[in-house]
């Protein structure tokens, strides 16, 4: 019995001994009496927490005073020219004073109107007191309307040029009869009243060209002296070819066309009033002088319709 009791207190202590070894070497522990493993228990260690460093407060921007705009001197007032009184335009030929006795020349403009050099001549001729006298083309009748009011109104005469500048001689009746309506229909239309006159294209009729004209009721007139200004484009040729032929009760052939022919009337309105002519339109050199000169009892003494005034001399 005593030998049973000490085998026992034996293995007790035996078991004593291995449990704190196998504690002691971290190894799995023998099964207890239950048989089951002895959990050990585990210490987790609480994580240290790493401390945040504390951020800096960025400093607010110091906002710089909004510079106040320097203020720009007030200007003065221009003042505004005291604006020139706009020249009323020239009354009608009526209104002039026109000696009968005197020397007149009839300055006359085919293929207008132009806008600048129509302006140009008739500015230049109502400045010395004279009027012209400008065949119309009634196809640029639309496009310088202005114009053309601008220069009736003034008192200048205006005449048919027909309607596109065809050469009558080689148009049927009826196609000449269209060229005439045409035209005095567009520039009555502006003007107020349609033409009296007709200067034909390149002076060019014929019977059949005449026939229509006076159907229309229309005089013809031509020229006595043409300036070729059509030929030379020069001011100074056409200043010295209208000088050397012009004499009293003249009719000039010119075109409002080119800058040349109003630089030419630029000289030659103030030599030719200088030399003592009243510059005059084409009705008031009939009406004045009739058939008081050599040139009108030989080629007709008043604007009747249908008849050539002024044959061509070329």
């Amino acid at each position: 019995m005593n030998n049973h009791i000490f085998r026992g207190g034996a293995i007790r202590a035996a078991l004593t001994v291995l449990s704190l070894a196998t504690l002691l070497s971290g190894c799995t522990p023998l099964p207890g009496p239950s048989g089951a493993p002895t959990a050990t228990p585990v210490v987790t260690a609480a994580p240290t927490a790493t401390p945040q460093p504390t951020p800096t407060p960025t400093p607010s921007p110091t906002a710089k005073p909004t510079a106040k705009p320097t203020p720009k001197p007030t200007a003065k007032p221009t003042a505004k020219p005291t604006p020139k009184p706009t020249a009323a335009p020239a009354k009608s030929s009526g209104a002039r004073k026109l000696d009968p006795n005197g020397k007149m020349v009839a300055l006359t403009f085919d293929d207008g109107p132009h806008a600048k050099i129509t302006r140009r001549i008739a500015d230049c001729l109502e400045q010395y007191g004279g009027r012209g006298t400008f065949f119309v083309l009634g196809d640029r009748v639309a496009e310088h309307r202005g114009t053309l009011s601008r220069v009736a109104a003034a008192g200048h005469q205006i005449g048919s040029h027909t309607w596109s500048h065809k050469n009558l001689q080689k148009l049927s009746a009826e196609g000449v009869a269209s060229e005439v309506r045409r035209a005095q229909s567009a520039i009555g239309e502006v003007t107020g009243s349609a033409p009296r006159i007709l200067r034909p294209p390149y002076g060019a009729t014929g019977d059949t060209a005449r026939a229509a004209i006076r159907n229309a009721n229309l005089a013809i007139v031509n020229w006595s002296v043409d300036s070729e200004d059509w030929k030379s484009r020069d001011a100074d040729a056409i200043v010295r070819e209208v000088m050397n032929n012009v004499k009293d009760g003249d009719i000039v052939l010119m075109h409002d066309l080119y800058a040349s022919t109003a630089e030419a009337v630029e000289r030659l309105v103030p030599r030719l009033t200088k030399a003592g002519y009243q510059l005059v339109t084409v009705d008031e050199l009939y009406r004045l002088r009739g058939d008081s000169l050599e040139l009108y009892r030989l080629r007709g003494d008043s604007l009747k319709a249908g008849k050539l005034h002024f044959k061509n001399p070329l």
